[in-house]
């Protein structure tokens, strides 16, 4: 996706994709395929024609990282697809091709916003679970299993926030 939005019409594939040991080789390759049959000048993201492709880039990266976190794919192993993703976007940013630095550095910038927008809602739902614990707890009949769940809820949602503020924290140091 970023290549391409570089102009770069190279293709990674999935093993390539969650390699990250060998993402520097794959990118070298990538980048050699991209200065043989490219032009360097106009790419895509900048483009005068292409003016939609950075709103849907933004769309999509949302819709991506809110269907992810959703699905709790976001949090699987440690943050695995996040982890990918960050090693890719870190990796093309010190690219020596200008259109590679500046397309990951957008994309990286519109992850931010997006993760963002997940850990708003989080912090919402998690505000949400607080005060149906401290209403279960301020009852006189305290249902002891329903306090369990909602205590183990909100330590789930709280693990999710640490995630996503520890995202949003490598996203930007790095």
């Amino acid at each position: 996706m970023v290549g391409q939005a570089c102009g770069c019409n190279a293709s990674v594939d999935e093993h390539q994709a969650s390699d990250q040991d060998g993402i520097v080789d794959t990118l070298e390759d990538i980048q050699q395929q991209f200065k043989t049959e490219t032009l360097f000048g106009n790419y895509p993201l900048v483009a005068k024609n292409k003016q939609k492709l950075r709103s849907a880039l933004g769309s999509f990266l949302t819709k991506l990282y809110a269907s992810a976190a959703n699905e709790e794919i976001l949090y699987d192993d440690d943050g695995a697809l996040f982890t990918i993703l960050e090693a890719w976007l870190t990796s093309i940013s010190s690219s020596q091709i200008r259109a590679f630095r500046h397309t990951s550095t957008v994309v990286a910038l519109m992850s931010v916003t997006a993760l963002n927008e997940v850990a708003v809602a989080t912090r919402k739902e998690h505000a949400q679970a607080n005060r149906a614990k401290e209403a279960e707890e301020k009852k006189g009949r305290k249902d002891k299993a329903r306090l369990k769940d909602l205590d183990k809820n909100c330590a789930e949602i709280h693990q999710r926030l640490e995630a996503l503020e520890r995202f949003l924290d490598d996203l930007f140091t790095e």
